[in-house]
């Protein structure tokens, strides 16, 4: 009995000296390397907003775009400018693009550096939607919130999933686009 008590406290004392030795070792190596052991957590960095303005797509604009180019005067204002072909050109230059900017419709989209590449604001903006429902049906438990909180859960979930499915779908083009959702994911 009292052998088992020696040797327990034998190898307690071996594992209290190990432990130190690890803990002594430890520290030195974080000396060494420089490493500064903060108990605070880092603030996230803030994200950059890019706002840029896009053609939507989602709108068929040919109908419009094609009656405005029939419907201008060509005839008569490229004769106004006679033999000057360089006026021509750049007066037919400029009244085509103003034609474009104003037939075929537009949309703003807010780009932030810490989205996902296959994440837009269609997708943020269901989001919200979905959010907010959640909100109201914790608030309110009824068969009717609790049915549209999960539609809408639903709905983000499908978006997200066929947003990623696009996006890896269209990136087997250049090695840098493989390079950059590699990075990304």
């Amino acid at each position: 009995m009292r052998r088992k008590a020696k040797t327990d406290c034998h190898v307690k004392e071996r594992l209290t000296q190990g432990i130190k030795s690890c803990q002594q070792k430890l520290i030195e190596l974080l000396c060494i390397m420089e490493i500064e052991i903060s108990p605070h957590v880092a603030k996230p960095e803030v994200t950059s907003l890019t706002e840029i303005t896009i053609a939507d797509i989602s709108v068929d604009f040919n109908v419009n775009f094609n009656n405005d180019i029939q419907n201008f005067d060509w005839q008569t204002t490229l004769a106004a400018f006679g033999e000057d072909i360089d006026g021509m050109a750049v007066f037919f230059t400029d009244k085509y693009i103003e034609i474009a900017r104003n037939s075929i419709p537009t949309k703003t989209v807010t780009i932030r550096s810490s989205d996902k590449p296959w994440f837009n604001s269609e997708i943020r903006k269901e989001i919200r939607l979905r959010d907010r429902l959640h909100k109201k049906l914790r608030k309110l438990r009824t068969v009717q919130n609790t049915k549209k909180y999960k539609v809408q859960r639903n709905k983000v979930n499908n978006m997200i999933i066929h947003a990623k499915e696009q996006f890896y779908l269209n990136a087997n083009g250049a090695k840098q686009k493989t390079e950059s959702i590699l990075v990304s994911r």
